[in-house]
């Protein structure tokens, strides 16, 4: 599972991720000093700060590309006479991980591996969603 980038390009997409979501909070700030000062006097509507929702909708954004894209890649190979000969490759995801990890007897990394990476972040949408 996943996509074969370089490890360049991870690194690109990673300070793209990083970029966008400090973007976002930072013009949810603006935006957000912006409405408060148009309404200096009135009463003031209780509600999250605009910051805080453009970083958690742009932080859980990203929630899905990390549990689709590459998470580990390596090949083992060994070199005969300046023959290079692969004896095993492996590139999974972060969904991949936990399949792999659950048919080899690994349950517990599984369950673990789920629910950090999947249930908490869930769970925690909910409850935001809820209040």
């Amino acid at each position: 599972g996943g996509t074969g980038l370089t490890p360049r390009e991870t690194n690109v997409y990673a300070a793209i991720a990083l970029v966008a979501v400090l973007g976002f909070t930072a013009l949810g700030a603006v935006v957000d000093k912006v409405l408060r000062t148009r309404q200096q006097g009135e009463k003031q509507a209780e509600r999250p700060r605009l910051w805080v929702i453009c970083m958690l909708v742009s932080s859980y954004a990203l929630l899905v590309p990390g549990l689709v894209m590459t998470l580990i890649n390596w090949q083992l190979s060994f070199s005969f006479f300046g023959i290079a000969v692969p004896v095993s490759m492996k590139r999974e995801s972060t969904l991949a991980l936990v399949r792999s990890s659950a048919d080899e007897g690994a349950l517990m990394a599984a369950v673990f591996i789920t629910a950090y990476a999947m249930v908490v972040p869930a769970f925690k949408l909910l409850l935001l969603a809820l209040g």
